[in-house]
């Protein structure tokens, strides 16, 4: 079984793919998808969609994690940075149910229980997490990608 984790910015896509289990996970790959500077929004988001769909059918994603905003990302309004990362996050959860995935999105919660972590430091401050490489270096917006994929481990 292979699951990928995404999580949007206003300039960019996170991914990570897992295999195996939440009990006997693989890391597979991840990296970034940047927004192609000359685009509209339109042509973005269709860029992105096809760019996904490429990752889903290479690594036959069969479960997607997607982590999206904390209910309280928008409390000083709903600003053109927030508005655009909910597009873009919507765009992605249809794009995966389409795609008949196993689907699983949501603030951290989401996907804490799923593996057992309490509270953000459980994970982001770890030496390693599911055999993902250099772990202690990757940003944090990766990290919140790597636990999505493994939470679409389920």
């Amino acid at each position: 079984m292979s699951s990928i984790g995404l999580r949007v910015t206003t300039s960019e896509i996170y991914y990570s793919i897992y295999s195996g289990s939440i009990e006997n996970c693989s890391f597979v790959s991840m990296g970034k998808i940047n927004e192609p500077a000359a685009y509209s929004f339109p042509q973005t988001l269709s860029y992105y969609k096809k760019f996904i769909e490429g990752l889903f059918d290479e690594y036959k994603i069969i479960s997607c994690g997607i982590k999206v905003a904390e209910p309280l990302s928008g409390r000083n309004g709903m600003n053109d940075g927030v508005k655009k990362r909910l597009y873009i996050e919507g765009m992605l959860i249809e794009t995966a149910n389409n795609h008949g995935l196993d689907l699983i999105y949501g603030p951290f919660a989401s996907f804490s229980h799923q593996i057992g972590i309490k509270k953000n430091d459980d994970y982001v401050k770890v030496s390693d997490f599911f055999n993902t490489p250099n772990w202690p270096k990757v940003n944090k917006a990766h990290k919140e990608a790597c636990l999505a994929g493994v939470g679409g481990l389920k």
